[in-house]
């Protein structure tokens, strides 16, 4: 295993989710953190200075890989990229990004818990969300059409970007609509419910979204044929350290409560609420979905497919997306961690 918690750079460059794991309460997650490193090659030597000073981008890859080991999945670390040649039970590559903020915007970790979110605050994650993901992607798309489509064990195969939003303040809370606008060019469905059934009456569709600068950005890169090379995007919005206190909540010692909301495969509302950790149950993998290409030129294979806990597809002759999820399968969370401390004399007198 490697020690994620030696310092390596000077606190003045380190990112704040390290700084925040740092401190001595938090010694049971990063116990659990350093066992993701467990099996994980570090071919460029360079990954503990980048987690200590990026983060994100170091935990998505690391939290890749314990799935993929969780899934019993082989992966061979010879080659110096893409991150992931996946080469048991499956013959693919897959690539990591994060979507990060933009240099003018809040970075993920500002969160100012003493406002209470505007009514339409979702509408700007959501348009926030789809223009830093489609940033994201088509960096990554070019770098795979400049230099991993010409190497000797990419060629031929499924290639799969995973991606995951970091780029806002409650990033999560995007769910799956700004990827859906990113990928397929869909906004919602239009529907109507009657008794404990949704009748469709159609479809909202978003062909483009705009830049502060002014310039388009065309959406729909799936839908639309623009990325046949890319097979799949794989896609979690709850990734995060949330998804390590979910995993150690049996021995971390605080009291920590789950909000969250859950696919209802049975009804029309979601599984949601808030928990205590005594109640609240989470897996590795939850939350983690697969978004296929539909005129992808090397197809995912399906038993890989069914591994995930949700997936979404496109049917390119009713222009509708399709898919499934299990049973309460996760698609939001957040965790509040409440700590008590005994007073001394001084404090309790108000001195």
């Amino acid at each position: 295993m490697i020690d994620l918690f030696i310092d390596c750079v000077d606190k003045s460059k380190q990112h704040p989710n390290y700084l925040a794991l740092s401190d001595e309460r938090n010694f049971v997650a990063r116990n659990y953190l350093n066992q993701w490193t467990d099996g994980f090659t570090d071919r460029d030597n360079k990954m503990v200075k980048e987690f200590q000073t990026t983060f994100n981008s170091t935990f998505w890859e690391l939290y890749l890989f314990n799935v993929f080991k969780h899934w019993n999945i082989v992966i061979d670390f010879s080659h110096q990229m893409p991150d992931f040649t996946i080469i048991k039970p499956f013959n693919m590559n897959i690539e990591a990004v994060i979507a990060n903020n933009a240099f003018s915007e809040k970075a993920e970790w500002q969160k100012d818990f003493s406002k209470p979110m505007e009514l339409d605050e979702k509408e700007k994650i959501i348009h926030t969300a789809t223009l830093r993901l489609s940033n994201a992607l088509i960096k990554k798309y070019k770098k795979y059409k400049n230099e991993y489509s010409f190497l000797s064990h990419v060629l031929n195969k499924p290639f799969i970007i995973a991606l995951a939003p970091f780029e806002q303040p409650y990033f999560w809370e995007q769910t799956h609509e700004a990827i859906n606008q990113v990928l397929y060019g869909y906004k919602k469905t239009l529907y109507k419910e009657e008794g404990n059934e949704r009748i469709i009456l159609g479809h909202e569709y978003v062909d483009f979204i705009t830049k502060d600068n002014g310039a388009e950005i065309e959406l729909g890169f799936f839908s639309k044929n623009l990325m046949p090379e890319i097979s799949a995007i794989i896609f979690s919005n709850v990734a995060t350290v949330g998804k390590v206190r979910a995993m150690v909540k049996d021995i971390d010692k605080r009291d920590i409560y789950f909000t969250f909301a859950k696919f209802n495969k049975n009804g029309l509302q979601p599984y949601q609420g808030t928990l205590p950790k005594s109640k609240y149950c989470e897996n590795l993998e939850d939350g983690l979905g697969i978004l296929l290409n539909p005129y992808a030129k090397y197809p995912v294979n399906d038993d890989f497919i069914k591994l995930f806990p949700n997936y979404t597809s496109w049917d390119i002759y009713n222009n509708s997306p399709f898919g499934d999820a299990k049973d309460g399968d996760l698609y939001k969370r957040m965790v509040n961690i409440f700590e008590f401390y005994e007073l001394d004399e001084k404090q309790k007198n108000g001195i």
